[in-house]
């Protein structure tokens, strides 16, 4: 209450205008300058609403015009005692940049590598115990053959020789790897 009477802004009070509220806020009376936020910014965000298509985008544009006109508001002098077409200027750049930044964040992205799915460790660690145990079944059921017998299976087996191919190294009396 009394930050709106302190800059003119109670019943029956003319109320200033945004050139005075501008001066004053120049001036140091921080107070006003939220009276000229109260007055402008749904019109701002409106604006930048429309010109991104976004609300979200829109009230984080608010925040950033005010904020720069806040920064500025002693080097300015308004034209016409209205506030409203400085802020929009603002808006406008504000919009732009933001239009800027999303369109080199795209092109940034499009420049990665095409990103693969994380693969899932589960399955080859499932895998590789499976073999395990398949492995140390099939050596108790290796352990009950003869090692000749042994190593005919290996080598056509795993290893993929043809019989003639393992009965000749068989014949030699070498194991087989």
């Amino acid at each position: 209450m009394e930050l709106a009477r302190h800059c003119g802004h109670m019943a029956g009070m003319t109320p200033e205008t945004d050139g005075e509220l501008w001066r004053r806020a120049a001036a140091g009376e921080a107070e006003c300058f939220g009276v000229l936020f109260d007055r402008h910014a749904e019109r701002v965000r409106t604006y930048c609403a429309r010109r991104t298509g976004s609300l979200d985008a829109a009230d984080d544009l608010v925040s950033i015009v005010f904020l720069e006109a806040w920064r500025h508001r002693s080097e300015v002098e308004l034209v016409k005692e209205s506030a409203l077409p400085w802020l929009y200027g603002i808006a406008n750049h504000a919009v732009q940049r933001r239009f800027r930044t999303a369109l080199r964040h795209r092109s940034a992205l499009a420049r990665l590598p095409e990103a693969h799915g994380v693969p899932d460790h589960a399955d080859p660690v499932t895998a590789r115990l499976d073999d395990e145990r398949h492995l140390a079944r099939l050596k108790v059921a290796l352990g009950g053959l003869r090692r000749r017998d042994q190593a005919v299976l290996l080598l056509c087996v795993w290893q993929g020789l043809d019989y003639a191919s393992a009965a000749v190294l068989c014949s030699t009396g070498e194991e087989p790897s």
